[in-house]
């Protein structure tokens, strides 16, 4: 699939991230909102029997290319295909952007033996301990600092 063959079979609005029919196929008429849910919280569109990521068809509709990563959603909706919500990005970036943990809060979690709380970071895919503090907050306070220095634009502390 390239750009000019996904524009001929859908139309995608930037500015509601929505995709719609441009062509009558089977019972679907031309003008038909495009796209099913997924167990992930995305959309997904199968065409000429193949299924793609609602997220990547419209980074492929608005640039022309298709991403070199993986589509990161900035506000972490993986439903929210508007296009100044979406970025390319490596898996690693986009893990950065993750919502937190059952703790609540990102790069925290309870230690039981210790009585404590745990910050941690990813850096290169492997986990980095930061330290162990008496509160939550506190530990979510030394991730924060931690992510602020490695993450960059895609820091995600809530």
């Amino acid at each position: 699939m390239d750009a000019a063959s996904l524009r001929d079979i859908l139309h995608y609005d930037p500015e509601t991230g929505l995709f719609t029919w441009n062509v009558s196929r089977g019972p679907v008429k031309a003008g038909a909102s495009a796209g099913t849910p997924t167990t992930d919280g995305g959309l997904a569109i199968c065409i000429n029997y193949r299924v793609y990521q609602a997220n990547r068809l419209a980074w492929l509709y608005m640039t022309g290319d298709w991403p070199s990563g993986v589509v990161d959603h900035k506000d972490g909706n993986r439903a929210n295909n508007v296009g100044k919500n979406l970025r390319d990005a490596t898996l690693q970036q986009n893990n950065w952007n993750r919502k937190p943990n059952s703790s609540g809060l990102k790069g925290v979690s309870y230690v039981p033996r210790r009585k404590k709380w745990r910050a941690q970071i990813r850096v290169n895919g492997k986990k980095k301990e930061i330290g162990v503090f008496p509160t939550p907050e506190a530990a979510h306070a030394a991730y924060v600092a931690a992510a602020k220095k490695i993450h960059g634009e895609y820091l995600r502390t809530a």
